[in-house]
């Protein structure tokens, strides 16, 4: 089986969610090329549906996955097939490809650049992934191929808005990169409004006031509305609609809305409304929580942790203005100090939960050895992160 696996979504050019791209370590595939058994097949397929919930996923195939006819274990609906362009020098690897494109599988050519010797390989492909990491020269020089041959093309390693625009100017109908979680101006964060400052600093009291805090938030139309839209919505399945922000705080319990605020409140001083990075921000919550449910120093103060991760889309912003931010919270000195990355165990288990989800194996096993985790075991934790985000209903 796959040991290590991160989702990392890949959008359209409206800024809708095409796929959520599986990246995995290919160093930890041992399945011969041969057919799978059943065992591996539903485990395969739940492993999927626990990383991308209802969306269409992205992988990129080993040479044995694609030759034991991994990709088909998955409907094409649901799979775009990804095969790094230097495998399809291999026949056997061409042509298990090209039989997967006529059983109606999307194709995505990975790790493309154009080149006389790669050209030949383009009518293979759907769609073309162009790195942004390669040399300009060679980002002009594919997408100009691509777009002579009539290819879509996938922007991948885009981390600016600028990046974005770039690729968009080149013609990349999709794009790919952490440049979803950043700010709208990482050196000019928005200060947190007051009603949400009052509503914070009351439900981290030991036993706050229900209507102090209905009419804290009450103070702000938007947010009055995203309560009752959530509450309201099929996640929560309540049988006659509310309309009563009281009531509606009383379903959600002081826990989910404690959850909620915080999600709101930094989605409000970066003024990004990335429904992806707010996912983003949760399932590093839920991970950090588990993380330091593993490590003794850590494991009593688990909150702590989880609302550190809940906080996490800032540290895409400037270190500066994110400290100065961060001020408004009602947060520990642990929390932020960990969100600032000042060393320490919260600074620890918040580069642990990034490092996976950039598919930084080697960094993320260094700061299990650190700590004495069992990195084999993190991956499923993950799994379960996933889920419970896919299930929550809070974004």
């Amino acid at each position: 089986m796959l040991l290590f696996t991160a989702r990392q979504p890949v959008f359209h050019g409206n800024g809708g969610l095409l796929a959520y791209e599986l990246v995995y370590d290919a160093e930890c595939v041992t399945i011969p090329a041969e057919n799978f058994d059943d065992a591996d097949t539903s485990q395969i397929i739940a492993d999927v549906e626990s990383l991308a919930g209802s969306a269409r996923v992205l992988v990129s195939f080993t040479k044995e996955l694609l030759l034991a006819g991994a990709p088909k274990l998955l409907p094409p609906e649901k799979l775009l097939v990804g095969v790094k362009t230097g495998l399809l020098s291999d026949e056997n690897v061409f042509g298990a490809v090209k039989e997967l494109r006529g059983a109606g599988y999307t194709v995505v050519l990975d790790e493309f650049e154009y080149s006389p010797e790669t050209e030949k390989f383009l009518d293979l492909g759907d769609i073309v992934k162009i790195d942004f990491r390669i040399s300009p020269i060679s980002i002009e020089q594919t997408a100009a191929a691509c777009k002579n041959a009539g290819k879509t093309m996938l922007a991948s390693g885009v981390e600016t808005f600028g990046e974005l625009e770039y690729s968009e100017r080149l013609g990349c109908a999709y794009a790919q990169g952490f440049f979803y979680a950043k700010p709208a101006e990482e050196e000019n964060l928005q200060p947190l409004p007051a009603n949400i400052i009052k509503a914070m600093q009351l439900m981290s009291q030991p036993e706050p006031e229900l209507s102090d805090i209905v009419e804290a938030l009450s103070q702000d139309a938007v947010i009055c509305g995203e309560i009752l839209k959530l509450i309201n919505s099929v996640y929560f399945g309540v049988a006659n609609k509310v309309s009563s922000i009281s009531q509606a705080i009383v379903i959600l319990g002081l826990d989910y809305l404690r959850e909620w605020v915080c999600l709101m409140g930094i989605r409000k001083i970066t003024r990004n409304n990335n429904s992806e990075a707010l996912r983003l921000s949760l399932l590093n919550a839920k991970f950090c929580g588990k993380l330091a449910e593993k490590i003794p120093s850590a494991a009593e103060h688990r909150e702590s942790f989880y609302l550190m991760g809940l906080m996490s889309m800032g540290v895409f912003s400037g270190k500066k203005s994110f400290a100065k931010a961060l001020a408004q919270f009602p947060l520990s000195d642990d929390i932020k100090n960990g969100l600032l990355r000042r060393g320490g165990v919260y600074s620890d288990v918040l580069d642990m939960a990034l490092l996976y989800g950039k598919a930084d194996w080697r960094g993320f096993c260094s700061l299990c050895e650190k700590y004495g985790l069992d990195a084999a075991e993190c991956p499923r934790l993950y799994l379960e992160c996933t889920s419970e985000v896919e299930k929550s209903g809070i974004i």
